[in-house]
């Protein structure tokens, strides 16, 4: 057995101290490398993935004449569309015929459409629809089914 004061015991000592110092001054140098030197990409790069801006339309008013009749009023309308695989996946053959129904569509020509464009991330189902008509096609909660609400302006003359 070799006592502590063994020339290899001590060798291997010093030499586990010396790697564990040098991994800690790396893992140190690393850090004020990233923290204080190269911030700068580093923030970019953050910002990049959270700071989003988002353009949130303002509902217009009634554009008026010098008379005060009404040129033109905003309408909220409400557009109705799908992705094509869920909807044709998911959706049972009641939910299906009921869409079509409420679409005023056949329901086998609603599904040659879907199948039509089934590589495509959406489809329009119905545009420039009431809000009412709208709410009652997503209240029967068929998979696969959105609706993304607008605005249009309407010319009054």
């Amino acid at each position: 057995m070799s006592s502590p004061e063994d020339p290899v015991t001590t060798w291997r000592h010093y030499a586990v101290l010396g790697f564990f110092s040098v991994a800690i001054v790396a893992l140190c140098w690393r850090a004020v490398d990233l923290q204080v030197v190269n911030n700068e990409s580093f923030q970019k790069k953050g910002d990049a993935a959270h700071l989003r801006t988002v353009a949130t339309p303002a509902h217009r008013g009634v554009i008026s004449d010098r008379n005060n009749e009404p040129l033109a009023v905003s309408t909220p309308v409400s557009t109705l569309w799908a992705h094509p695989q869920e909807l044709l996946t998911k959706a049972s053959r009641e939910q299906f015929a009921l869409l079509a129904k409420n679409l005023n569509l056949g329901e086998a020509a609603l599904r040659a459409t879907l199948k039509e464009r089934g590589e495509r991330d959406f489809v329009y189902l119905k545009r420039r629809v009431a809000p009412a008509f709208a709410d009652a096609v997503m209240a029967l909660k068929i998979p696969g089914v959105r609706q993304q609400k607008n605005a249009t302006t309407q010319r009054e003359r």
